[in-house]
């Protein structure tokens, strides 16, 4: 009897590594290329997405508006960020940190979080996150965090 028990294990076994490797190559196969053009958007808090697809098919280009609620009551860091080359054929993703300027000789060391994909030819999401470390003369004096999802389509 353990025979045919020890075969039928390996004929599952066999049969599951099977189906796992049929569901890794559908998956491969189920990456969306969105064609060449600019998609628009928004995000959860309203303000615009811009995504860009170049002739090969990858993000050439992705603007995102956005704002954070910081630490000090009722203070909040508004800005557009902007990433170039952001992105292949299925997936957009960027995580560079910068500098940004602003009034009254402040400026924002902004740590950004970009994820998404294209779901369909013509359709986005993702993920925006960023935290800022206000600066004011060289010295943090506030810190603000933004998450918002974001959607664009042809």
């Amino acid at each position: 009897m353990e025979g045919p028990t020890v075969k039928r294990r390996g004929t599952r076994v066999a049969l599951l590594a099977a189906l796992a490797l049929l569901l890794l190559g559908a998956g491969v196969a189920l990456a969306v290329q969105a064609p060449p053009g600019t998609y628009k958007g928004k995000t959860d808090q309203k303000r615009p997405v811009t995504v860009k697809v170049g002739d090969g098919g990858q993000v050439v280009h992705f603007d995102i508006g956005w704002q954070a609620k910081c630490k000090k009551p009722h203070k909040f860091w508004t800005a557009s960020t902007q990433f170039p080359n952001s992105g292949t054929t299925d997936k957009i993703a960027n995580s560079i940190p910068y500098t940004s300027p602003a009034v009254g000789g402040y400026s924002g060391r902004v740590t950004p979080n970009l994820t998404g994909k294209f779901t369909t030819a013509t359709t986005a999401h993702g993920k925006f996150k960023a935290h800022v470390k206000v600066m004011k003369n060289g010295k943090k004096v506030d810190s603000c965090k933004v998450s918002t999802k974001w959607h664009a389509k042809a």
